[in-house]
């Protein structure tokens, strides 16, 4: 598996962390947009997902230079994974998804490992690769 190594290495950790070196991380400023979940854009800001049908713009990713109890939208600039690897927060299963499953994003921006684990979640281009910790899923997004 081409993920062992990196996989390894990745201890429990909460959502909104990006791992490796080939990701694609952009910045914009956030309205209140929530660390660890898929954000859509609005008027150019980062904000919450609300819908099963909102495009989203990535993984709204932890400031490694914020203190960690800050609340985010005291820091009005803030990084978002659009592509790579990142720890997502998920919807509790009794059952884990396959490794380089498909994912779903469920309407407030979380995933999930199937559409009809919640109401009308969507598929998006996301695979499973484990689980981090009890609701924190590694992903490959994009």
């Amino acid at each position: 598996m081409a993920f062992n190594n990196l996989t390894a290495d990745i201890g429990p950790c909460d959502a909104g962390e990006a791992f490796g070196d080939t990701n694609t991380i952009l910045s914009a400023p956030n309205n209140q947009g929530v660390v660890g979940r898929f954000v859509k854009m609005s008027s150019g800001k980062l904000v919450p997902i609300t819908g099963k049908d909102d495009a989203w713009a990535g993984v709204l990713l932890r400031s490694i230079t914020d203190p960690v109890d800050g609340a985010l939208q005291e820091y009005p600039i803030t990084d978002y994974l659009v592509e790579g690897n990142a720890s997502v927060e998920a919807l509790p299963v009794a059952t884990l998804p396959a490794v380089g499953a498909k994912v779903f994003m469920t309407p407030d921006g979380r995933v999930a490992e199937a559409a009809d684990t919640g109401p009308a979640n969507t598929e998006i281009n996301a695979t499973f690769i484990r689980e981090i910790k009890e609701n924190v899923w590694f992903l490959q997004v994009g």
